[in-house]
């Protein structure tokens, strides 16, 4: 079986993979099932490799400690397992790495009590990790492998339960999948890596997209992990709390599209009894919205169709709609919104985009888009629709 599975790769032209790697951002699970078996397992150099097999031996030390760390009774018990572990050494390298200051936050709240706090900081940490990693290819590192490994071990170790949590929170129907599509992502972008450092290679109509289709997903299980945890706020000061840090895990999508949402959200869920979950709904979808809509037509914008660059935008941008995707048919269901059918025109817009070939199709497809997405920001009282302007200072 494995050898048929490895002829597949070799064979598969490198033009098709484009279409390989945009299926993965359409959340169709019994075929991404498939992909992911297919291509975790790729030839590079003449040697089969695994995907995950080059991740670090830092990495898998503290995936080891995370589910101690996270099924802790109390802050106590879960400060002995996190102070001086392998764990927190990791939490610590990526804080150098990625400038940011986890660590002192989750000791901080363990030293304080706050359980809550604590494990869904550093499931922020893990996921500000894993977007590092699997931007280093891109960024042309030496080894795009060890990099995109590194990522696939803090997604089976810790990542994959959040994204897990958030597909169960979510739309039964739209959001089924979520989990399905990262994994098939992480096989896809295994697949497109070629050679060995430091003259590793990778196929630039797979990789990118793959990315996107990763990290946006994860964008959306912590969009819907988040509202559900916020709803449960209102009565419970621990949910709340979850809330709070794991919107720092989204905090930065919302600066530069709605910056003043970004305290509008943190003060709400700081004080429990004053949430508003469609509220605070609203104030994360302005920031989704606008990018969704800077999606729709920056292929075209930017002269962009028919190149890897642009196709990968289309690709990110039809990831975003399936964010927005629930609440755009909350709000424009009666006027005639069909998900299917929105799903099918980004789906053929990044086809056209992808091809380069028919620009008057792609714009076609690409006005329709803008025009429910301009609709959506119009519910959401957005005073002029943008895929870039951020809202003003109330």
């Amino acid at each position: 079986m494995l050898q048929l599975i490895f002829v597949f790769i070799r064979l598969s032209p490198m033009q098709a993979r484009p279409r390989h790697a945009f299926a993965l951002a359409l959340a169709l699970a019994p075929i991404q099932a498939l992909v992911g078996c297919s291509s975790a397992i790729a030839e590079s150099g003449g040697v089969m490799t695994t995907l995950g097999e080059t991740a670090s031996d830092a990495c898998r030390a503290a995936m080891a400690e995370w589910a101690p760390l996270k099924g802790a009774a109390d802050a106590a018990s879960a400060s002995a397992t996190y102070e001086g572990s392998a764990l927190q050494s990791y939490i610590q390298a990526s804080d150098a790495a990625g400038e940011r200051g986890d660590d002192l936050t989750i000791s901080a709240a363990l030293e304080g009590g706050d359980l809550a706090t604590a494990t869904a900081s550093v499931e922020v940490a893990l996921l500000a990790r894993l977007r590092l990693e699997i931007a280093a290819p891109e960024a042309l590192v030496d080894d795009p492998r060890a990099a995109w490994d590194e990522a696939h071990c803090l997604w089976e170790g810790a990542i994959q339960g959040l994204a897990a949590a958030g597909e169960a929170a979510g739309d039964p129907t739209l959001d089924a999948g979520l989990v399905t599509a990262i994994e098939g992502a992480f096989a896809d972008g295994h697949a497109a890596i070629e050679g060995e450092a430091p003259t590793a290679s990778f196929d630039e109509w797979v990789l990118p997209p793959a990315k996107q289709v990763i990290e946006k997903n994860l964008f959306r299980a912590l969009h819907r992990l988040l509202l559900a945890e916020a709803a449960e706020g209102v009565s419970d000061p621990g949910a709340a709390a979850r809330a709070l840090a794991h919107f720092g895990g989204l905090r930065d999508r919302l600066e530069g599209r709605n910056t003043p949402g970004i305290a509008i959200i943190e003060d709400m869920l700081a004080d429990p009894a004053t949430i508003d979950v469609e509220e605070l709904g609203r104030q994360l979808a302005i920031a989704f919205a606008k990018r969704t809509r800077a999606y729709a037509s920056a292929a075209l914008d930017d002269g962009a169709s028919g190149t890897p660059s642009g196709y990968k935008g289309a690709i990110e941008g039809r990831t975003y709609l399936a964010l927005v995707l629930p609440a755009m048919v909350r709000a424009l269901g009666d006027a005639g919104l069909d998900a299917a059918a929105i799903q099918a025109s980004w789906d053929d817009y990044a086809d056209a985009v992808r091809t380069g070939d028919d620009i008057d199709r792609a714009s076609a497809l690409s006005e329709e888009l803008v025009q429910w997405l301009c609709a959506y920001q119009a519910t959401l009282g957005i005073a002029a629709c943008t895929g870039s302007d951020d809202e003003p200072s109330a």
